[in-house]
This record gives structure tokens, sequence and C-alpha cells, in this order.
């Protein structure tokens, strides 16, 4: 017998857990013909089984734009939140949101992943550092996990694309003949932007590289396009045929030709109407080719590497259902801005997809429910009556009331200025200056996090709760997002681990207004349970429309707006762009909690 086999049985006799170096005999790999080996590479069975861990998360609508005309119609989904996790639920098909609506019902995928560009750091001797490498494993690992899973997603008619640049393009050529089989390989489509650097000491890098594969080829949707190209650069004017695209600038021969393997699309320029400033942005004219190439009107299209959103955008354009994912607060703005402004845009929610890492099975039960939010909230319990109202315990100092679900669904009240302001009454002068409402996300209908009363020194704050997220769903512990403080960080490679709920970051700001100008001083931005970092703020949101939703108009990150000469933060505006006698503002945290506000200037 392999010693390592007898080392196995005395330790799981023992009742400990053999080290990973022994997963290759736990979980065999059956090769194939040539693949590639690395390490860390997880069996697809591990990766697919339901409970195995990072697990699957469940959905909470954070926010509806616009109004369904059927309860049983279809949403489009942006969802925040790790997409590994997210690819497990839709996988696993029992989330009320999504079951039966999108597992083996996607007709095409497509993806636009880091590019691992850490990958390239190279030591004095022009050699990877042994780190480097290991990273470049971890980024094989970390697309080829989430391929597996978006395998599952597809249509048996369904294609997929993925967007590579030459640092990693070949590797994952392997990866995924892997997963798709190689016998599903359709094309390598070559994007020419002529963008980029000079080349200096070597030939200057023009293009992209696409890997397109079906999911069974040969069923595999496929509409022959017909394309204008010119070399004088003016616009091809299009149609409305599904097999014509819309205006945009393209180079080469004269006259129509089917579309061949190489794309020559100009990029997204920063002075075009569909610049968003958000990095790496596609342009749409290369998105509306793929979609409309191998989906018909009504098809569901995925991306969830969602970035600037130019295929969520796309796909609405040309009436395509899809979803969203992506991890970075920038990401979901800059797309709800995006998808929001568009004309006739059809009902979609925004969706978030995490929570605490739990502990302890807690039931549905009034005093279970109870001690759940109290831990979670870190709320010490103290049950008293405030003027016949029972409040449950303090948290840092300041009382708390404790809300469940069934409450607001016997009575259909949902916690509302109204709500608040008859609260107040009652016990606002015994309560002092914060008082917290524990309550149900969905229950939940003020902007902001925190109301204050007309006349009153007490601020309610709220502290959401998706209520079915009550139950054991994860055995290790969470790693929560990171949002990045500087623009160079924005495409970094996450990964998010069980749930969390968010702690809203202590924000303390003013404005001070001049002639021409304000400037917001952001004094401070704490939170008592973030102990690993001191220096928490990521970015600040603006929007200065008096849209009913929130426009992010300014990005601005936290590197960028150090004030040099002490502690703070500063943000100047000029008068003249601001549209309203009110800024709402969003103050994102290195975890991508939100404390917003709205400032009058």
């Amino acid at each position: 017998m392999d010693k390592r086999i007898e080392q196995i049985i005395s330790l799981l006799q023992q009742g400990k857990l053999p080290p990973e170096e022994y997963h290759d005999l736990l979980f065999p790999i059956e090769h194939k013909e040539y693949e590639l080996t690395y390490k860390g590479k997880t069996p697809k069975e591990q990766i697919i089984a339901i409970g195995e861990e990072p697990q699957s998360i469940p959905f909470q609508i954070e926010k509806t734009f616009g109004e369904k005309q059927k309860d049983n119609e279809w949403q489009n989904l942006l969802i925040f939140g790790d997409n590994f996790q997210v690819l497990k639920t839709l996988n696993e098909n029992k989330d009320s949101l999504i079951v039966d609506k999108v597992k083996g019902k996607v007709k095409l995928i497509y993806i636009d992943p880091p590019f691992a560009t850490a990958d390239e750091f190279s030591n004095k001797l022009g050699a990877k550092a042994y780190s480097d490498k290991i990273k470049g494993a971890q980024f094989l690992e970390f697309l080829r996990q989430r391929l597996i899973l978006a395998k599952e997603l597809l249509a048996e008619d369904g294609s997929i694309f993925v967007h590579l640049d030459t640092k990693m393009s070949h590797y994952i050529k392997i990866i995924m003949d892997e997963v798709f089989g190689k016998n599903n390989f359709v094309n390598e489509i070559i994007w020419q932007y002529f963008m980029g650097g000079k080349g200096k000491k070597e030939f200057a890098k023009k293009h992209d590289t696409i890997f397109y594969y079906a999911k069974n080829k040969g069923e595999h949707v496929f509409n022959p396009l017909i394309v204008k190209r010119y070399y004088d650069f003016k616009p091809s004017l299009g149609d409305d045929s599904e097999n014509a695209e819309s205006g945009h600038d393209e180079f080469g021969y004269w006259g129509k030709v089917k579309c061949p393997d190489v794309w020559q699309i100009r990029g997204v320029f920063n002075m075009g109407k569909e610049y968003s400033s958000y990095p790496t942005q596609k342009p749409e004219a290369l998105i509306e080719r793929i979609i409309k190439a191998t989906t018909q009107k009504g098809d569901l299209v995925m991306d969830f590497f969602a970035g600037s959103g130019t295929t969520l955008a796309v796909a609405e354009k040309l009436n395509r259902k899809w979803i969203g994912v992506d991890i970075g607060k920038l990401s979901i703005y800059t797309i709800q801005k995006r998808l929001i402004t568009l004309p006739h845009t059809k009902p979609f929610a925004l969706v978030n997809a995490g929570c605490y890492d739990l502990k302890k099975v807690f039931e549905m039960e009034r005093q279970k429910y109870v001690d759940f939010v109290c831990e979670l909230f870190h709320i010490t319990k103290q049950t008293k009556k405030i003027r016949g109202i029972t409040v449950d315990g303090k948290r840092l100092g300041d009382w708390v009331k404790i809300y469940e679900w069934q409450e607001f669904e016997k009575t259909h009240t949902a916690v509302d200025e109204a709500f608040i302001e008859e609260l107040n009454r009652n016990i606002g002068e015994k309560v002092g200056e914060k008082f917290y409402i524990v309550a149900p996300e969905i229950n939940v209908d003020i902007i902001g996090d925190y109301y204050r009363p007309s006349g009153s020194n007490t601020k309610y704050y709220l502290l959401k709760i998706p209520y079915q997220y009550i139950k054991d769903l994860h055995k290790i512990d969470f790693k929560k997002l990171n949002q990045p403080k500087n623009k160079l960080k924005i495409n970094s490679i996450e990964n998010s681990v069980g749930f969390y709920f968010n702690e809203i970051p202590d924000v303390k700001s003013r404005v001070e207004k001049e002639k021409e100008h304000i400037t917001i001083f952001i004094d401070s931005c704490n939170s008592q349970f973030i102990q690993d970092e001191k220096d928490i703020l990521a970015m600040v949101l603006i929007d200065t429309t008096d849209d009913k939703n929130f426009i992010m108009e300014k990005v601005y990150f936290a590197d960028d707006i150090r004030n040099k000469d002490t502690s703070n933060f500063l943000i100047t505006l000029s008068l003249k762009e601001i549209k309203s006698s009110k800024i709402k503002v969003v103050y994102v945290d290195i975890y991508g909690n939100e404390f917003v506000e709205v400032l009058e200037v």
C-alpha cells in the first residue's frame, strides 16, 4: 500500500484532515491527452459539489428599478458579490429569485477577466520571482473554477467568449480545451484596436484575443453577420436587421464582406459618448457583434466580470435578457448609471450577495432571531420598556430596537419616515442622540443610513437584515471583498468567502462654500468593527442631480483626495457643476460598506 494512503488512514482515524498535497489521492483527477498541471488545481467534482466550500450565497434584492408588468415576469439582475459564489448559487438553482430561470438557459456568456498583469513582474535577472509564479497558477485556477461553473449554466446551444491579452491567453486556451472540450473550440478572434503603446524594443501591441467556444459545437446558435469595412474611417450606417451592425467606425477593405475572425474596431475614446471613465471599458460595437452573432431577441446573456457594464448595456439595447456580476462598488454604480440613463430600460434589480460567515444555527422564532441579530451587530442584550416601546439591547452604548419580518407582514407597514416620526414622538426624548433600528431590508423604505425627524436631536440609524439568511451556511472563516483606494487597483483579483452584513462606517463631514466652489471636508471615516485597518476610506461617489435615484457623476479615490498637510480628505466642486441645491454623497470603505448622506449646498 502507498505510504501516503496509510498516512491518510491514520490521520482520519485520529480525526485529523490530510494535508493539501494528499488531495490528489482523495479526489483523483482523470487526466486527458494533455492539460496544464499546477499547484492548487481543484477537481471539477469538488468545485461543482453542493455544500463544498466556498458555498453558494442567497440573493437579496437591494433595489428595483422599474416595475414588472407581471409577478412571474423575468427581471434583469445586477449582482454585487463574489462571482464564484454567485455562480455556485445560480448552478445550485435553489434561490427563489432565479430558480429554473437561469441554469441551462444562458445563451451567451462574455467575460473580460483581469489579465493578471502582476504575474509579469520580473526580478533583476529577468526571471519571474517565485511568488509571481504562484500568482500565475492562482490566476489560472481562479478563472478555471469559474469557467467550470459557467459551462453548467449555458444552454445546450449556448456559447462563451473569453476576452484576454497576450500575457495569459495561451494558458487559458489550454484550460478552455479542458473545460469545454477542444472539439468545441469555434474561433480565436483577434480584436485590433489601433490604440496602445508604440513598441520601442518590440512590435507595438495593438490587439486582444477572444476565445469563442460552444457548449456543443454543431448545435450552437450562429448568425452570420455582414459588416461594412472602410479604409477612410467613415462610420458604417447599418440597418434594423439582426445580421447588420449599428453605426461605428471600422477599418479594412472596401465593401461588404462576411465577418472574418479579425475584427478592426476602434477602442473607447475619452471624449466619446460611450466613455464612462471606467478602466478597461470595451466598445459597444465589439459586444454588439458577439451578441448578434450568437443570440436572438429575448435570449439570456451573462457577464460575471461586468466592469463598466458594456455587455449589459448592449444586451438591453438589443432586447436581450441579462445578468451582470461584479465585486466592485465603482463598477456597480457605473453600471447602474449607465442603465437607468438609457431610454426605455426594462425593469432590473440590484442584488446583494453577501453577509457574515455564520457560526451557529438560529431558528426563525423570536428569541433565536434576537440572539442572532445581537451577535451580528455587537448588541448587548438588555430588554427594557421606554414609554411602552420594548427595546432589545444596546449597541456601543445606544439603545436598539429589533423588528422581525413577521411584525411588518402582519401590519403591512414599513420603516419609512412616518414610521420613525411616530416612534420619535414616543421615545425621542428618552433615547439620546442615537437609536438603532434593526429591520429586514425589504421593509425599509428610507434613502440613506439614518433619519433624523424635524426638530429632534435623535438620529435613527438603520441596520438592515435579509431575514432569509438565518441558517448555518458556512463552516470556514469568511473573507470580505476589498474595494480599491486608487484607480490602478480597480481590476485587482479578489476572492470572497462567506457572508457578512454591512457595517456602516462612521463618517464626519462638513461643507464650506465660497464664491465659485464648495469644498467637502471628510474629517474622519472610522468603524468600530474594522480592527485590522486604521485608514478605511476607499472612495467617495457624488451625485449633484435631483434625480430620485443615485446617478454617480464623480468618483474620488481616497489616495487622490487625501490632504497631505492633515489626516483628513477634501473634495472641491465648482458651483457651475452642481445641478441641485442638495448633493447626494456615498462614502465607501475598504470592504464595500457605505455611508450615505445628503448635503445642503
